[in-house]
Parts: C-alpha cells; sequence; structure tokens
C-alpha cells in the first residue's frame, strides 16, 4: 500500500493537471461541436471514436518511433511544443463554435425540456465502463504472469482495448447482436476453462497468449457496444462521458490496488469474465438464432475447446460435465439466463482453481510470487520467470544451481577469488549467491521486494542465506539507492535484476554504472547477469563500459550468461581469472543514460 500511494502521490503531482486537462478535451469539443451548423451536430459521439483513434496512434508511435529517437528531455520539450499547438487549435475550434442565435436558442430550449439519465442509467453506464477496464488490466497481468513475460506484450491489449472503444463508436448506436453475444460468452468460458490448466503448453504459449487476447477483444467489443448502445441524447454527453470516466476508474481501481490485497494471484480475471458474460447476457438484441447448423456448430466448438484446454489434475468428467452443460445451454435457447448460467459456471471454475496445490504462493506490488516443488528441487519463480532453486536432497543443499552455478560467469569469479572479500548483490533471488561465502566474506544482498526477501530469508523455503558461511545482510531498497546511501567499498558488485521482460532500466545507464564505479575498490569488479530470452544487454553494457573507459567481457554457458566489467589495468587479466573463458563485447548501439534508453533496439532478432 505504501508503495502504491507513493506511485499514485508522484504521478499525480506531476501528471495530474495536463492528464485532467487532455481527459476533458474530448467531452468538451464534441460540446462545442453541438453548438454548431455541421449536420452530424446531433450525434457527436463518432468523435469519441476519433479520440481513441488518436490514442491509439500515439500508444503505438511511442515505443517505436519517439523512444528509441529521443531522450526524455527532449520528449518533454516536444510534448511542449505540441501542447502549445493544441491551444491554438482549441481557441480555433471556440472560433468556429459560435452559431446563429436562433440555432443556440432552440438548443437551449431543448436541454431544458430534456428529462435527464436517472440513477439505474448512470450505474448500468458505470458497470459496462468498469468491467471492460479491469479486464484489460487483468488479461495484461494474467498473460505477462501466467503465459508468456514478453516484452512490450501490455501495448496489444491496451491497443485492442481503445480499437472496441472505436469499432463501438463510429457509428449510430446498436444493441449487441445475438451472435456477436454469443461468440462473446463463449468465449469468456473458453478463457476461464483454459485458465485452469496447470500445464502451460497446452497449445503452445503463442495458442495460450492468442486465445485470451481474442478472448478479450469480442468480450469487451460486446460491452462497449453496450455501453454504445445505452448512450443518452447530446445534450447529457458530458454526464455520460464522467460517468464512463467514473466507471473506467473504479474498474482500474479494483484491479490494480483492491485485488492484490484480495487475492493472492489473478483472481480476478476469470470473476471479471463471469461478471462480462452476465452482462452481456442481459444485453443481447431478443433475437435467437434460428440455424440448427449455426447453433450445432457453436456448442461443439464450445465442448472441444473447453474439453481440450481443460486442467489436467481434476476428473475428465468434469471437464465434459461443464462443456456440457454449456453446450445444451446454448441449443436449449438464447436468453438472458444463458448469461447468468455462463457466469455461475466460470464463477465455479474460480473457486476450484484456488485450490490448486503449491508451496507458497503471494501478490505484491512487483507481482505474483511463487514456491514450487519438484521431486529434486524447490523453485522460486515471478510469473514465468524462474528466479532461483534449492535442490532437497541435504547433501547438495548448498550446491549454487541455475544461473549461478559454478561453471557460470559469476561462478568462476566467486570461486577463484581469495578471501576475504566484500560483495555487493543487486537483485537477491533466492540468496544463491550466498552459498559462495566463507567465514571472513562479507555479502550484501540488495532487494526491491520485500517479499522475495522474507523468502529468501526463510530457512524453510530456501537456506542459502541462514547457511551461508559469510556475514550476509539483506536490505529491502532499490539497488542503485541501496548502493549510493552505503559507505562501504566492494571487491564485486552483482547486478542479478535483468531475467525478465521488465528491465530496471535505471540500474543500466551510465550514470549508475558510475554510482557502481564509486562503490569499487581499486581492482574490483563488476559482473551484470544479462540471462534474457528477449533482450540481448551484454553490448549495452558494453558500450557504458566503453564510455568509462572500463574493459567488458561475456562469459557464457548454456543457462547462463554475464557479463564483467573491469578496470583495464587491473591485475585479473582481459576480464578475469579465466580469461579465456570471457569474450570482449563489442558494443553497440547509442549508450543509455538517465535521460535515454531503448529497449526495443534491445530486443534480440528473431526472439
Amino acid at each position: 500500500v505504501g508503495q502504491v500511494g507513493w506511485l499514485i502521490l508522484v504521478l499525480g503531482l506531476m501528471l495530474g493537471l495536463p492528464f485532467v486537462g487532455l481527459a476533458s478535451l474530448s467531452p468538451a469539443l464534441q460540446g462545442w461541436f453541438i453548438d454548431t451548423r455541421h449536420p452530424q451536430r446531433n450525434n457527436p459521439f463518432f468523435l469519441y471514436a476519433a479520440s481513441n483513434a488518436g490514442s491509439v496512434t500515439g500508444l503505438l508511435m511511442y515505443p517505436a518511433l519517439i523512444e528509441p529517437t529521443m531522450g526524455l528531455q527532449k520528449q518533454a520539450f516536444v510534448w511542449t511544443i505540441l501542447y502549445g499547438i493544441l491551444v491554438v487549435l482549441l481557441i480555433v475550434c471556440i472560433m468556429f463554435r459560435r452559431p446563429a442565435d436562433g440555432h443556440q436558442t432552440d438548443n437551449k430550449l431543448h436541454r431544458d425540456s430534456e428529462v435527464g439519465p436517472g440513477i439505474r442509467r448512470k450505474a448500468r453506464w458505470v458497470v459496462l465502463a468498469a468491467v471492460p477496464s479491469g479486464l484489460l488490466l487483468a488479461v495484461t497481468q494474467h498473460i505477462g504472469t501466467d503465459v508468456a513475460s514478453v516484452p512490450l506484450l501490455w501495448v496489444v491489449p491496451l491497443t485492442l482495448y481503445l480499437g472496441t472503444f472505436i469499432v463501438a463508436f463510429h457509428r449510430a448506436p446498436t444493441q449487441v447482436s445475438t451472435l456477436l453475444g454469443v461468440v462473446a460468452i463463449v468465449a469468456a468460458v473458453v478463457a476461464a476453462a483454459s485458465l485452469l490448466s496447470i500445464s502451460t503448453s497446452v497449445g503452445g504459449l503463442a495458442f495460450r497468449t492468442l486465445l485470451h487476447l481474442l478472448a478479450f477483444t469480442v468480450v469487451t467489443l460486446a460491452l462497449h457496444i453496450a455501453l454504445s448502445a445505452a448512450r443518452p441524447s447530446a445534450e447529457h454527453l458530458t454526464s455520460y462521458y464522467m460517468w464512463i470516466s467514473v466507471g473506467g476508474f473504479i474498474g482500474g481501481i479494483s484491479v490494480a490496488l483492491v485485488a492484490p490485497v484480495v487475492f493472492d494471484a489473478v483472481y480476478e480475471y476469470p470473476v471479471l469474465l463471469a461478471l462480462a458474460a452476465f452482462l452481456i447476457g442481459t444485453a443481447i438484441r431478443p433475437e435467437p438464432l434460428r440455424r440448427p447448423a449455426t447453433l450445432g456448430l457453436v456448442a461443439t466448438v464450445t465442448l472441444l475447446a473447453v474439453n481440450g484446454l481443460a486442467f489436467t489434475w481434476i476428473p475428465r468428467w468434469v471437464s465434459l460435465a461443464l462443456a456440457g452443460a454449456f453446450a445444451v445451454a446454448i441449443l436449449l435457447h438464447l436468453h438472458p439466463v444463458f448469461g447468468r448460467m455462463a457466469a455461475a459456471v466460470m464463477i465455479g471454475l474460480t473457486t476450484v482453481s484456488l485450490m490448486a496445490p503449491h508451496v507458497l504462493q503471494e501478490r505484491t506490488f512487483f507481482g505474483v510470487l511463487r514456491v514450487t516443488e519438484t521431486a529434486s528441487e524447490r523453485v522460486l519463480a515471478h510469473g514465468t520467470t524462474t528466479h532461483g532453486t534449492q535442490r532437497l536432497d541435504p547433501v547438495q543443499r548448498h550446491v549454487p544451481t541455475t544461473y549461478c552455478s559454478v561453471d557460470s560467469g559469476i561462478g568462476q569469479l566467486l570461486s577463484q577469488r581469495a578471501s576475504p572479500i566484500r560483495v555487493a548483490v543487486v537483485g537477491l533471488g533466492t540468496g544463491t549467491l550466498a552459498a559462495y561465502g566463507h567465514p571472513e566474506d562479507t555479502i550484501d544482498f540488495f532487494e526491491i521486494d520485500g517479499a522475495v526477501a522474507a523468502i529468501a530469508t526463510d530457512p524453510v523455503r530456501f537456506s542459502y542465506v541462514h547457511d551461508s558461511a559469510a556475514s550476509v545482510s539483506v536490505t529491502t531498497i532499490d539497488g542503485r539507492l541501496g548502493l549510493q546511501q552505503s559507505e562501504t567499498l566492494y571487491d564485486l558488485i552483482v547486478l542479478d535484476a535483468f531475467s525478465s521482460d521488465a528491465i530496471p532500466v535505471h540500474l543500466l545507464t551510465r550514470e549508475a554504472f558510475q554510482t557502481y564505479q564509486t562503490r569499487l575498490t581499486p581492482g574490483g569488479t563488476i559482473a551484470v547477469h544479462v540471462t534474457n530470452r528477449f533482450f540481448d544487454l551484454a553490448p549495452v553494457v558494453g558500450r557504458i563500459a566503453e564510455s568509462m573507459g572500463l574493459r567488458a567481457g561475456v562469459a557464457e554457458t548454456t543457462r547462463s550468461r554475464w557479463v564483467g566489467v573491469v578496470n583495464p589495468t587491473s591485475d585479473l587479466g582481459p576480464i578475469g581469472v579465466r580469461a579465456a573463458a570471457w569474450d570482449l563485447v563489442t558494443p553497440k548501439g547509442r549508450m543509455w543514460t538517465d535521460d535515454y534508453a531503448n529497449l526495443l533496439g534491445a530486443l534480440r532478432t528473431g526472439s
């Protein structure tokens, strides 16, 4: 809660006024449009579709064009210029706004006679806006946490979300068609059923990602069409957009702030799917599908999809029963009760999924942490990224594993160093590096997630820290800030925070490395863990090292990839004690600084 509150406060102070100003533009412009002589003045809602089209354009332009070519200061300058142009355009719009006196009087009389929307109608606007907004965050978190941790994947569902607004509002209002309603509810049920598969290999990661994105798209489209159909006359558009904003805020807050406190995983996703099915079931146009072939096809696809995606640890007959019941509901009759039935089925599935076995599962500000066990080891994972393992065999418990094994780059550096040494580690994981400690060594871990620190220091979960012969400390703080505040000089600084898709860029800038250098002894080494499925970070580190007059080399095994950075005059040789195992890094691209970073440019080609 403290981290969330701090983030909201900072964003509010920095972006609050500009955000409110920009957010109010669409309703204001449409209100002005009503007072013009344009033939479409009584139906200004198409401008809302245009507004969302602009949002999509900006969303796609930023990571693809703006971020790779401009630093933050230049972005701020350009944004200021564009904001000034916007003000000029608004003045022009105000000039065109003034209608003839007779038209203005007619509009005023019409507004005075118009009865405003009631509380129930406003509540419906709020709910129809809240559920898609919550689904946007929930599906993004689910895909990123439980399916495929892919860089910039969040752009896709957000683009689809805005796209459904464009489709729903670009034309005259209409109710949700029967076909779209059926497809949306079927998609919601299939997506919910797929959540219960404990094997992420079912259909492959790409298939599962596509499944959830498609389900999210059709469900959100149906809800936004229902929202568009419920819109009032143009005279009440300001109230309409205000309540839509309230709904979007409620949906976002519920998923971002409330759900992490209530749930230990992304369980709000199937709950929101259930609510969506309920709403769609009540919004479908009363026009049943009359073609038996269509009904049979929908029922068959539903049966096969739910059965094929169902989990493996619950009896197969349960999956068949759920799919069969749903197919029968379609075959009997399409009715609002159908949506409620689908909602009940999905809530039931979610309840069952809550009983899935795991050693430990905890949700924090930074995501979902899971501790699981295999026959031979215990594993700590953040989403789909493994952050460390420990063997269960008492004889093998103290052996470093995964990215920090003895044959890895960091294993070479630590196992060949003479004691006593002082080591700083940014990123704790399971505390594997503590296994290299000797009685006179000092190892200081800096970990930003307090839950990770609690798990790694609990000897019942992982005992590397507890059993280490060295003097080990764990401080819950951002690694860069921790080193900046430290007064200790270290022989080795280890950066181990870059294995997932969410790269903490502020740890990989020239200014950050200058901070690290001030905390190194004259012959000290910086070791950077750059094992990553998507990003090639070695050239980034190499470019920074080159700019600082340092030397960088990479040691790569089948399981890990480490970059070492040393002073060229150090007696460690080109890059460490086993020089033959290290290859000099070839710097590439523009240097990352606190003002500029290009994640898209660091993506692995072909990844």
